[in-house]
């Protein structure tokens, strides 16, 4: 409590606390970051709804693009500065019907739009397009400064995110090739790899190759690769979910969130290079609990006799003397398609009554907790694999070895918020507060990672300026409740920021909301101003 009346003591929060409502500070907990919301804004709604998922910021323009995926849309909104000069004002520009412009171009059935990016070099804005697990999806192409449609191009099937080089030579395209929800057709899991050949004109330049997991490598069993797909196939077992560069722009790494693992793919030779498998947390030891309890209203992480598999959604490059780091949000996933599905709960299966004589739990407290398996029980009753880290992890670049992972700490700071643990608790048996989303942002030569947790709705920070010594710096909740499901991050540097602050744009999926954060540092409550 010291800390924080501390920090509201400072000149620049005094002044900020004139300027913003109390509601909109996040509850900091007497920690050194936090976050204030100058902005927010609500999508556009349609008969099908609304969600606020994947948003790219163009900083030449300062235009914020979101993807709407139930309103099959993406919406622009321009980010100025109010009479002041401090806050920030949302405005929108234009919203652009993805289905209706491929319905006027191609043949068109099940338009969902996963994923956008923009690159100023180029002036290009890029978004993936999904029609649904048994076609090929697209990406389109938008001169980013008139909203133009450029072109539209095939790529695998069911894309769930791009992202561009910062050149804007190369377009990176996850294709997931998830199965169709009965699981009658499992297409292949892929990269796209689109180059760009020319500028913005009348006829975009490019060309595009698709990259399948199908070598020796990639099949070799030391790789420990989960697969549980029916039947096991590798190239249609892997769903490569969400892409990272490295600092030069030469390596992608990628996430294989289904099979516990993460791609290298060099941009130089063309190839994948390497699959990292992530191996398995063990949740037994001091500090690498969870709760897996569903039912009891708390949440108290305990060592059980289980093994997480990390399995992470977004994740995140950075580089600290000359070394790369991967930062990965372990959310965890299952696959549940139709009379196939590749997990059941600890009750359910025949390893319950052998957990309570190895170790003395009471199976009744854990019975609901959702297990792995491949194809019926699991192999090992010893060995028992549980869903997602429930925690951040940071991963040597090189060699993809474990630098840090956060452990049990997402549960035990929600579990001393104090509110909203009972609706919380109710994920517990699949994967708890589920982080999906994580962005790193360098501030005053400090770099923090700030983790979306989808479940809780908020966002955990912490300091990885040395990786193997992260420390917890914040946590940011709406204290309203409006903003529900954070979905994307995308910090704005001081030197990028309209008003010259760095910030923190979030979109929710949940609330179909997005919000501007200016980012506060305790240390002193220097100005922010100039910083990279």
């Amino acid at each position: 409590m010291q800390n924080i009346l501390l920090y509201l003591a400072q000149p620049t929060v005094i002044s900020l606390l004139l300027t913003f409502p109390m509601g909109i500070f996040s509850r900091a907990y007497g920690c050194e970051v936090a976050l204030v919301e100058l902005s927010s804004v609500s999508v556009t709604g349609t008969d099908s709804g609304a969600s606020a998922e994947i948003l790219a910021y163009d900083f030449d323009n300062k235009v914020m693009t979101v993807v709407n995926s139930l309103g099959s849309s993406i919406e622009s909104f321009s980010l100025t500065t109010d009479l002041k000069g401090t806050g920030i004002r949302l405005d929108p520009i234009r919203v652009i019907q993805i289905d209706e412009l491929l319905f006027e171009n191609l043949a068109a059935s099940d338009v969902t739009p996963t994923s956008i990016d923009v690159n100023e070099v180029k002036d290009l804005l890029a978004v993936a397009v999904s029609n649904g697990s048994e076609s090929r999806g697209w990406v389109i192409f938008f001169d980013s400064r008139s909203l133009r449609h450029l072109a539209i191009v095939e790529v695998g099937f069911t894309p769930d995110m791009l992202l561009f080089d910062s050149e804007g030579k190369y377009l990176l395209v996850a294709n997931e090739g998830e199965p169709s929800s009965d699981y009658s057709f499992d297409p292949p899991g892929s990269l796209s790899v689109i180059e760009i050949r020319s500028p913005p004109s009348d006829k975009l330049q490019f060309e595009h190759r698709e990259y399948f997991f199908n070598t020796p490598l990639h099949a070799a069993p030391e790789l420990e690769l989960r697969q549980s797909g029916c039947p096991p196939d590798v190239q249609k077992d892997i769903e490569p979910e969400f892409i990272a560069l490295d600092t030069r722009g030469e390596r992608a790494f990628i996430s294989l969130q289904e099979n516990n693992a993460i791609a290298t793919f060099s941009l130089r030779g063309m190839k994948f290079e390497n699959i990292w498998s992530l191996g398995k947390k063990d949740h037994s030891k001091p500090g690498q609990g969870l709760d897996g309890n569903d039912t009891d209203g708390r949440l108290i992480p305990n060592r059980l006799p289980v093994f997480g598999l990390y399995m992470p959604d977004g994740l995140a490059s950075f580089n600290v003397n000359d070394q790369d780091f991967i930062v990965t949000a372990n959310e965890g996933d299952r696959r549940d398609y139709g009379n196939y599905r590749d997990f059941q709960r600890l009750g359910e299966s025949s390893c319950s009554r052998s957990i309570e004589l190895k170790r003395g739990y009471n199976p009744s407290d854990y019975e609901r907790l959702f297990i792995s398996h491949s194809r019926g029980e699991p192999a090992d009753c010893s060995r028992l694999e549980v869903f997602g880290g429930r925690s951040f992890s940071i991963w040597d670049g090189a060699e993809g070895h474990l630098v840090y992972d956060s452990g049990d700490m997402f549960e035990t700071i929600l579990s001393r918020r104090g509110d909203g643990i009972a609706e919380l608790d109710k994920r517990s048996d699949v994967s708890g507060p589920e982080p999906e989303s994580v962005e790193i942002a360098n501030i005053m030569n400090r770099i923090i990672a700030f983790i979306g947790l989808e479940r809780s709705s908020g966002i955990m920070i912490f300091d990885v300026t040395k990786p193997h010594k992260s420390s917890f710096l914040g946590y940011h909740s709406d204290p309203r409740g409006g903003h529900r499901g954070p979905e994307s991050l995308e910090f704005i540097s001081a030197k990028l920021s309209p008003n010259g602050k760095p910030l923190l744009l979030v979109s929710y999926e949940y609330s179909a909301s997005v919000a501007v954060y200016q980012i506060m540092l305790e240390s002193g409550l220097k100005k922010i101003t100039g910083e990279n």
